[in-house]
């Protein structure tokens, strides 16, 4: 069976693109600061294109807890470094979004994680479907 990228990407994009709007709108974009409008999610600035020179190209990772479908689960914060935050790749899959400013439009990375039996393509779109619908 194939994957439905097209549902996952437009999961993704409504989890985003929620959670992201005040912060662009009001360009504010802080490192590493939770954003997500879903509490069982964690969604961060991850920082401007071109290693910070191209403002017009904003990323922001998606995190999605091997957990997050649980109704009582709340995201648990990263422990940090002073320079990133500690993924957790066995428990969490990272998806990466790229906002161009300029054409107001994202681009979906595929997803990242070393967990593919809980945290594949298929299931993702299972874990956000139960989150957003």
């Amino acid at each position: 069976m194939s994957v439905d990228w097209k549902k996952l990407d437009g999961l993704i994009l409504k989890v985003v693109s929620e959670s992201t709007a005040s912060a662009i709108a009001a360009e504010d974009f802080d490192l590493g600061t939770d954003i997500s409008a879903y509490p069982s999610l964690k969604i961060a600035f991850d920082g401007f294109g071109d290693d910070g020179d191209d403002e017009t190209m904003a990323s922001f990772a998606l995190f999605v807890h091997e957990a997050s479908a649980d109704p009582e689960f709340i995201f648990p914060p990263h422990k940090e470094t002073p320079w990133a935050i500690i993924q957790r790749p066995t428990e969490e899959a990272t998806i990466y979004c790229w906002y161009n400013r300029d054409e107001d439009e994202w681009d979906i990375l595929e997803p990242e994680t070393e967990n593919e039996e809980a945290l594949n393509p298929d299931n993702l779109i299972s874990i956000l479907t139960k989150i957003v619908g």
